[in-house]
């Protein structure tokens, strides 16, 4: 097996505050692409057990043990595999994280193990009707494309994984498309890093190569109206979604975020102030900007109770109508910028927090968009940009709606709704 590491994409970052280092990886590898349904992330659980030269206690001594923690991730578009250390003891953790990353056992002690603690965490998301409905608003807003495929799969198929489709699933991550390295730490020992001579102790080889996403061009074709019974459910989970742009045009991804803050974001966003403040139809609304590799999606989510909820759906829509028609004068878009850089930099301010966010961004556009880009990008747009660009997005092909309640709940009334709602987009 060759692993292979893009080092013309590999990304520096360093603060002078920061204390630890953190060393990762990340592919194009995720649950897009899996034969299994639940295969990588059930692996990534195994991969951080034990591997061929280091048992659990090894692993446990030379990772906790030095202070260190793994850092890794399964998405839809993306797995990240890492870990993070104090810099003095980088030369007794990188040699355990190596055998962890090429050489994970596949001891069938281990693989049950795991096996049934995946189980019971399925079983624990599955009976939250708020878990269930963020997995089924996101398949639905991607369905018919390779990110339909949720991360988190069902019990059936995580039963239906072996030890042998674990080992197919590691050999074809590893090798069948070029992972980009991460380093993140103090400044004065990152820039003396070489990530070269790093990559080939673990045991991989350098390429250079340019960035090319394996994800095929799919178009997105979302139901516009989806309901998911939960017979748990004592409340209705309503959320509206968008597809919106790709995020290597950061201008507009910026503008896209910032809309989302301004309709459904803090206290003095438009949704939060209609629906809760003035009119008492909800305790919880919030709208909110994932970001895949080849769209970004925003999800207006907002629980409420079943006898609000067909007033919940003709004024959400309602609202972003009239922000993007302009009939609202009085937004202070300095209050959402604020927002939106505080929010950049809190989830960037550890170690561990920056590395995921600079692999996620090359994963997605394929270069290191630092969030010091993004803040000045936020300082830049003006609320005709952000208007454009829900101008732009807000069509009735890339909208949908997918509410969660009980079963009892009458769908068919909600789905009139919901499909007058969309059919007064233009």
């Amino acid at each position: 097996m060759e692993w292979k590491v893009n080092i013309d994409m590999s990304t520096k970052y360093s603060e002078p505050y920061y204390k630890s280092i953190s060393i990762a990886f990340v592919s194009p590898n995720g649950a897009w692409n899996e034969s299994k349904p639940g295969s990588t992330l059930f692996l990534s659980n195994v991969m951080s057990r034990c591997s061929k030269n280091y048992n659990e206690e090894a692993v446990a001594e030379g990772i906790n043990g030095n202070g260190a923690s793994l850092v890794y991730a399964v998405r839809r578009d993306m797995t990240v595999f890492g870990v993070r250390f104090p810099p003095e003891n980088m030369d007794k953790v990188l040699p355990v994280f190596g055998d962890l990353l090429l050489n994970p056992s596949f001891r069938k002690r281990v693989v049950k193990t795991e096996q049934q603690l995946l189980i019971e965490d399925i079983q624990r998301r599955e009976n939250s009707p708020n878990n269930k409905h963020s997995i089924e608003t996101i398949n639905n807003a991607f369905r018919g494309t390779s990110l339909e495929n949720p991360t988190l799969p069902k019990i059936g198929d995580i039963k239906s994984i072996f030890y042998t489709d674990l080992r197919d699933r590691h050999e074809k991550i590893m090798s069948n498309y070029y992972w980009i390295p991460v380093v993140v730490g103090p400044e004065d020992i990152v820039s003396d890093i070489n990530i070269s001579q790093i990559v080939e102790q673990l045991g991989g080889q350098t390429v250079k190569a340019s960035f090319r996403d394996p994800l095929p061009a799919e178009t997105p074709r979302p139901m516009p109206f989806k309901f998911i019974p939960h017979r748990l459910a004592k409340q209705t989970y309503v959320s509206i979604t968008m597809l919106g742009p790709k995020e290597k045009d950061l201008k507009t991804v910026v503008a896209y975020i910032l809309g989302s803050s301004i309709i459904d974001g803090e206290a003095d966003s438009l949704l939060y102030k209609r629906l809760r403040e003035e009119k008492g139809l909800t305790y919880y609304t919030y709208s909110q900007v994932h970001t895949f590799a080849p769209h970004s999606l925003m999800k207006i989510e907002t629980i409420t109770s079943p006898n609000n909820t067909k007033e919940v759906i003709k004024e959400s829509f309602q609202g972003i109508i009239d922000f993007i028609d302009g009939k609202l004068d009085d937004i202070d878009i300095d209050a959402h910028k604020a927002i939106v850089k505080t929010q950049t930099y809190s989830s960037t301010e550890t170690t561990k927090g920056i590395t995921l966010f600079l692999a996620s961004r090359l994963r997605k556009s394929g270069k290191a968009i630092t969030p010091e880009e993004i803040v000045r990008t936020v300082e830049k747009t003006t609320i005709k940009d952000v208007i454009r660009v829900f101008r732009s997005y807000f069509k009735r092909k890339n909208v949908a709606t997918t509410i969660t309640a009980h079963p009892k709940t009458n769908q068919k009334e909600l789905q009139s709704i919901v499909l007058d709602a969309i059919s007064n987009i233009r």
